[in-house]
């Protein structure tokens, strides 16, 4: 149904449970099959206008669920192997971004669902992010007690615009 809104939730069990903020109840259960990923999930977040949900797991895979159909639709495979867990993420209708415990965070185009760009400055986890409206800036927060500010250049490419340590304002 178009005319209501959903909210997810992670689980450290690995399922995500949805539910109608209308009607306050539970619509679905999404069950990760064994050989598409394991572990906690750890972050999700929906495509914008979209049934689509992108999960980040404990093991670094990140699928794209379909809500309606309860189904992996695409699954989102960094370039950068060893990138460890996956602990955020958001989502566009442009971009799909993923935060990693090794510090990295990945871009990925939300329609090919291929890497787009890897961001480095984080020294710990990435536990935290946020898109712009507009799709040009990104703020990546970590355990490392920073914040930096991504702002996309001229090229189409993210650039680091600032890092904030802990108790700085910006």
């Amino acid at each position: 149904d178009s005319s209501c809104s959903f909210i997810a939730a992670s689980l450290k069990n690995g399922l995500v449970k949805i539910f109608n903020t209308a009607t306050f109840s539970e619509v679905t259960t999404l069950i990760p099959d064994t050989s598409d990923c394991c572990g906690i999930a750890y972050d999700c977040c929906f495509q914008p206008d979209s049934m689509k949900l992108l999960v980040v797991y404990e093991n670094g895979d990140s699928l794209i669920w379909d809500v309606g159909s309860s189904r992996v639709v695409a699954s989102l495979k960094p370039s950068v192997e060893g990138n460890g867990a996956a602990l955020s993420c958001w989502a566009t209708a442009e971009l799909l971004v993923v935060g990693y415990d090794n510090g990295v965070i990945v871009i990925f185009d939300a329609i090919s669902k291929s890497v787009i760009q890897t961001l480095k400055g984080h020294s710990s986890g990435v536990n935290g992010l946020v898109v712009s409206l507009s799709g040009k800036m990104i703020v990546s927060a970590s355990s490392d007690k920073t914040a930096i500010v991504w702002r996309k250049n001229s090229d189409g490419e993210f650039s680091l615009q600032c890092t904030c340590k802990a108790h700085q304002r910006l």
